[in-house]
């Protein structure tokens, strides 16, 4: 076996977050609350997503021939990354991800989707207090679509909502369907950049590598990010490349990259469905 590459190892320490106190922690980030149902949903396999993971089961089986990385940002789909600020919205940076990813893979134009207008306008939701990304998707679905960041500036607290030109209209959602890793992989290749949860209580000191924490990062979700690839390290353990919105200052220029399962990475997994 070969050794872990150095940059592969994880660091942690003071970041920029250092000198918030644990409860201011997790009063602007950590806001990220779970619907139970929709946690049963996204871990329940559909005929769609049992499709889906078969028709690249075969892929995956053989990670080592079709190479073990895979990342939506060499395909250029994934935007820059954004920073949500003292506003715990979360949910909506992972949705406006998703579906700056879905709309640049089908219509070949990479936008920066509105966040305010989420803030602003999803009551099914709690403002800068945290929601759940499924009923964002269920609100945008109601609604003439997410409409363009140029329409509506993130402001980092919420206002009155009014509607500005929808651009991604979504027609539903799916969830991955499993917590297995190669499956969620395989969806991730067929489908897109992933809007997921976690729980992101050692964030708070990530400065690179892979985190990897184990049983030490507990499995119940605080946060929304987006996962828009995978890699495998030379000893074979697998790892997401994760996009999160503190700016890019934050961790990898912005990113994290985390052991495939831990900190509860793989129990709530989706996507949005657009028209």
């Amino acid at each position: 076996e070969s050794p872990e590459k150095e940059d592969d190892r994880q660091k942690l320490g003071v970041t920029h977050l250092f000198d918030l106190s644990d409860e201011e922690y997790q009063r602007q980030y950590l806001t990220y609350s779970i619907n139970d149902e929709y946690l049963v949903q996204s871990q329940t396999p559909t005929n769609e997503t049992y499709a889906k993971a078969n028709q690249t089961e075969l892929e995956v089986r053989h990670l080592q021939q079709i190479g073990s990385y895979f990342d939506w940002r060499q395909k250029g789909v994934v935007g820059p990354i954004k920073n949500q600020g003292g506003c715990g919205v979360c949910y909506a940076f992972a949705v406006a991800a998703n579906l700056e990813g879905q709309y640049a893979i089908k219509y070949g134009r990479l936008y920066s989707f509105s966040e305010q207008q989420i803030l602003n306008c999803d009551y099914t939701n709690y403002g800068c207090n945290g929601g759940v990304i499924a009923n964002t998707y269920d609100y945008l679905s109601r609604t003439n679509g997410l409409g363009l960041t140029s329409s509506l500036p993130y402001l980092q607290y919420r206002q009155y909502c009014y509607n500005i030109p929808g651009v991604a209209r979504v027609t539903g959602k799916q969830f991955a369907g499993s917590t297995s890793s190669t499956t969620i992989a395989a969806f991730l290749m067929s489908r897109g950049p992933l809007a997921a949860a976690v729980n992101a209580d050692y964030f708070k000191y990530y400065q690179g590598g892979i985190l990897n924490l184990g049983y030490y990062c507990s499995s119940s979700i605080n946060h929304a990010v987006t996962i828009v690839g995978y890699g495998m390290t030379s000893t074979g353990s697998g790892y997401w490349i994760i996009k999160n919105s503190w700016g890019s200052y934050w961790g990898e220029s912005g990113y994290i990259r985390l052991a495939w399962g831990t900190c509860g990475i793989n129990s709530y997994v989706l996507t949005g469905i657009i028209a």
